[in-house]
């Protein structure tokens, strides 16, 4: 095993001077819930995939019973200049299954060299929800969704319909299903067990495969790249499973086998929630990177990054290199905030280095989702640690989620959604409005970091 690199002092400066610009660009209060937003990835020159600056999101209205088909799915173009919604949206779905307490996943990207950009997310039928997905085109005009699952997903469900589409026309999707016990909604954030279930089809067939013990924190598996396409098309996915010792490791899952290979090995940390991404930074130039959230032995929350590097690659499945480790700053612990998650790498040819987008939690009672938090950037090599949301943006009643980011034109743009906690009446969750939040972090569209 790699020699672990010495842990970054956390005790230090925050090391940056900036003054953050945090503005509400859609105000739930007025009826416009705007949450769990995300951004079409950037053009592929040569494909069907032309249109960028695109944003897919869920309105709800306000107070909401969970369960009912009330939430809507829309498509909207972004102002790359200003970073604010063009008003030009298109409803894709009326009948979307509420997000309320994250028992559902909004939309999700996914893209095809048969059909170009694609959108995925939950529906509801016949108040069961089911997995549903449209093509999207060059204008952001959607078609007409088709369903994908054809069964009820059962139990206690948070359905991720991310995804992945390569060649012409193989589609593979994901969901996860809590095992909690019995007739209990899993609120412990600490090692949840689940379920992963995914779907290939083309125009004939639908198969499906059962992956157990996937551990999670707040996000699900990766879909990664066929290695050699010739023989297998199937996408692998990159998760955390535990290894003999019980700690939880990255695993590249070979979905032709249904082997788990063990990428990591490190004896006392739980592993979390990994992206790989393509670093442009001189520490891991010519290698993929990894961003992994870290639980040390005998704590409940992510407190660390790990950042590795694939140093093999001609073989998918050898050991990472571990590179760095993130830690939170003594700025932020001394403000509470004492847990890491939401995890957004933030990689593109147009950035001269990497970053990180993430939430910084204050532990408290019931799940993470109804945590105190704030918005943070930093980057791969600890010289910028930046808290990029207001002060009170998204402490005190409201919470901060699910921060995104879009790279804009000229400038990095930085959005989470700030919600009242959902209260109960008559036994069942209501929802609160919800805020969509811009921020502005200093970062050029270039990667040069701006200081107040």
């Amino acid at each position: 095993m790699t020699s672990r690199p010495q842990k970054l002092d956390s005790s230090k400066p925050c090391q940056d001077v900036f003054t953050p610009v945090d503005t509400i660009i859609s105000k739930g209060s007025s009826g416009e819930s705007i949450f769990d937003q995300e951004f079409s990835p950037e053009p592929r020159p040569g494909t069907q995939w032309t249109q960028s600056y695109l944003i897919a999101y869920q309105r709800e209205q306000e107070n909401v019973f969970e369960g009912d088909q009330k939430c809507e799915i829309y498509v909207d173009k972004m102002n790359p200049e200003t970073g604010l919604l063009a008003g030009d949206r298109v409803l894709v779905s009326d009948q979307a299954a509420t997000f309320t307490r994250g028992f559902f996943q909004g939309p999700e990207w996914g893209y095809s060299d048969k059909d170009g950009l694609l959108l995925f997310f939950t529906v509801l039928v016949d108040h069961k929800p089911q997995i549903a997905y449209c093509t999207v085109d060059s204008t952001g005009h959607p078609s007409t969704p088709v369903v994908l699952t054809g069964d009820q997903i059962d139990g206690f469900g948070r359905v991720i319909p991310t995804a992945s589409k390569k060649g012409t026309s193989i589609a593979q999707v994901t969901y996860t299903q809590w095992d909690p016990t019995p007739g209990e909604r899993p609120d412990s954030p600490r090692e949840r067990v689940t379920t992963r279930v995914f779907y290939w089809m083309d125009t004939v067939e639908r198969k499906e495969h059962r992956i157990d013990g996937v551990r999670v924190f707040t996000q699900g598996p990766q879909f990664l790249e066929p290695f050699n396409p010739n023989v297998n098309p199937l996408c692998d996915l990159l998760l955390c499973q535990k290894d003999s010792k019980t700690m939880d490791q990255v695993v590249r899952y070979n979905t032709q086998t249904g082997e788990s290979h063990f990428l990591t090995s490190e004896p006392t940390w739980h592993h979390r929630d990994p992206a790989r991404f393509r670093a442009t930074d001189p520490l891991y130039a010519g290698a993929n990177a990894y961003a992994v959230s870290i639980v040390e032995k005998n704590e409940d929350y992510p407190t660390k990054i790990a950042l590795y590097a694939d140093v093999s690659p001609d073989d998918p499945y050898g050991k990472l290199e571990l590179r760095n480790v993130l830690s939170i700053p003594q700025c932020a612990l001394d403000e509470g905030f004492t847990a890491i998650t939401s995890v957004e790498t933030i990689s593109s040819p147009t950035l001269k280095q990497s970053f990180l987008s993430l939430r910084l939690m204050k532990p408290g009672k019931g799940i993470p989702l109804d945590w105190d938090s704030s918005i943070w950037l930093w980057s791969l090599d600890d010289s910028l640690r930046r808290k990029v949301s207001g002060n009170n943006a998204s402490e005190g009643n409201l919470l901060g989620t699910d921060p995104e980011y879009l790279l804009g034109d000229g400038k990095l743009f930085i959005y989470y959604s700030v919600y009242n906690l959902p209260q109960r009446e008559a036994g069942r969750l209501k929802s609160g409005p919800a805020d969509l939040h811009l921020c502005e972090t200093g970062v050029l569209s270039d990667g040069t970091i701006i200081q107040d």
